[in-house]
């Protein structure tokens, strides 16, 4: 089934379900990773690559330094790709941004480039790591992030980015 629809979720679903029950763990992630080559923005792929790993070897933290570059490598190849960008989020909620600065060191250069323009994720993920900082200066930058998604950049969610610049603002009142 995965063959003709990559993204099927029940499909998923049962996939899952038989890796566990029989431990069929061997060439799953290449698997993912060939689903990944070829439509990068598989969310399905990307879960199941986070299932993949929580269900074998764990987030170790050599694991989670890999993944993370993994992610980065992947996210080279398309800078808006939402489902790359929650699971290198996800990645830090295994851990804590704190012992991953590799992931805020990524964003800050990227947002130095071109993608500073044009990727709402990058400052959804900025805007995470500032929140957990708590450093004042950081919430601070965090708020012109907010305000920047809300005006243009994610008028989608604009109302969110509204909530979420105020209660910024009173973690710094």
């Amino acid at each position: 089934m995965l063959e003709k629809d990559a993204k099927n979720y029940h499909a998923w679903t049962i996939r899952q379900w038989a890796l566990k029950f029989f431990g069929l763990w061997d060439n799953e992630l290449e698997y993912v990773d060939k689903l990944l080559n070829l439509d990068v923005r598989n969310n399905s792929a990307w879960n199941q690559r986070f299932f993949v790993i929580e269900s074998t070897t764990g987030y170790t933290n050599e694991v989670l330094k890999a993944e993370i570059i993994y992610t980065q490598e992947k996210l080279k190849r398309g800078s808006n790709n939402t489902s790359a960008w929650n699971y290198l989020r996800g990645l830090a909620k295994v851990s804590s941004y704190n012992e991953l600065p590799e992931i805020e060191e990524f964003c800050v250069e990227k947002l130095e480039s071109t993608w500073g323009i044009t990727c709402g994720q990058l400052y959804v993920t900025l805007i995470d790591i500032y929140t957990k900082s708590g450093d004042h200066e950081k919430l601070a930058t965090a708020i012109e992030y907010c305000e920047k998604l809300q005006s243009g950049l994610d008028d989608i969610h604009k109302k969110y980015w509204i909530y979420r610049k105020t209660t910024l603002e009173k973690l710094i009142a």
